[in-house]
């Protein structure tokens, strides 16, 4: 506080030639009852002295800025927060392929640097000659990443430096759709329809907990999908998840109609067998149709990634997802 009133202070007195004399008299020399660094007052407190004199100053406590009294008006005088951001004033590019490297070039302070795109925001060392590391798949409908880079210090983001730059996985889901004849929610992703919700699957499949009909136990070669519809293959999954590597944020969220995501539910996943609790508050196991050698293939989207794994049948209990 100390260090801006310094700071303040000298601004009002680099200003002192296009005022009276008196007037910078009783900057240099504040009223009598006042100490020589100004008196830290509210904006309540200001509006309730009396008829201050011309040169009376006192720091904000409510704006915080100098303000000083003159000619039957308050005036506020606020400084510069410092040290001020810079600027990226040029940013190299390296292609690899699955990420982008980014060598920024600054000019200015940089204790940081800030880069926004249209899903995330990361923050990365303002040291020179670092570099930064852009992955180039992002699961946004876009077939490019808007990107702006912005020096930062205690003081704010600087002016942004704006770069596009080639998304290698625009993933395009179409909005939520209803399917006429099943009233099966679902979405197109790419040549699949994936079904947006849990499914209740057909008869004759086992259900190891009765408060959740949605998770099922298979056998080999069961198809617990409705007519015309199928359980996806362990490729289909991976090619779906893959691309989100470690942020599944967007499979995990509800569908809606102003987001990409297919509504991967957060659920407790039990033993089939011994009805444990094998997983808590992970998204559900959905089951694949690949079957090898007394294995089921199951995906299992989390936050934190995912996983495509075998199980030996019937082992975990899995919610159902089809395809079409």
């Amino acid at each position: 506080m100390k260090e801006r009133s310094t700071i303040l202070f000298s601004f009002l007195l680099f200003g002192c030639h296009l005022q009276s004399i008196s007037f910078c008299q009783n900057i240099l020399h504040p009223a009598k009852d006042h100490k020589e660094t100004p008196q830290i007052l509210s904006q309540a407190d200001i509006e309730a002295i009396e008829k201050p004199a011309d040169g009376y100053w006192v720091f904000n406590s409510t704006t915080g800025c100098l303000n000083y009294y003159l000619k039957g008006h308050w005036h506020e005088l606020c400084g510069t927060c410092l040290p001020r951001p810079g600027i990226v004033k040029k940013m190299n590019v390296a292609d690899r392929g699955k990420y982008y490297v980014l060598f920024p070039e600054t000019d200015g302070k940089c204790e940081k640097i800030l880069i926004k795109t249209q899903d995330t925001s990361l923050e990365f060392s303002g040291n020179r000659g670092d570099s930064i590391i852009l992955q180039a798949s992002r699961p946004i409908p876009s077939e490019t990443l808007d990107v702006q880079i912005y020096c930062i210090t205690s003081c704010g983001e600087g002016e942004p430096f704006t770069l596009k730059l080639k998304n290698r996985f625009p993933l395009k889901f179409s909005p939520v759709r209803k399917d006429s004849t099943t009233g099966i929610i679902y979405r197109q992703v790419g040549a699949l329809r994936w079904m947006a919700q849990d499914w209740t699957a057909s008869e004759g499949v086992q259900r190891p907990l009765p408060t959740r009909p949605d998770i099922v136990t298979l056998k080999a070669g069961q198809n617990p999908c409705p007519p015309s519809w199928r359980l996806p293959s362990e490729k289909e999954w991976y090619a779906l998840l893959a691309p989100f590597e470690d942020n599944l944020k967007p499979l995990l969220e509800t569908p809606q109609d102003n987001n990409i995501g297919l509504g991967f539910s957060l659920n407790n996943m039990y033993s089939a067998e011994v009805k444990n609790l094998v997983g808590e508050g992970m998204a559900g196991l959905y089951w694949s149709s690949t079957w090898e050698k007394n294995k089921n293939f199951f995906a299992s989207p989390r936050p934190s990634g995912y996983l495509l794994v075998p199980e030996e049948a019937r082992k975990v209990g899995a919610a159902v997802r089809c395809v079409q």
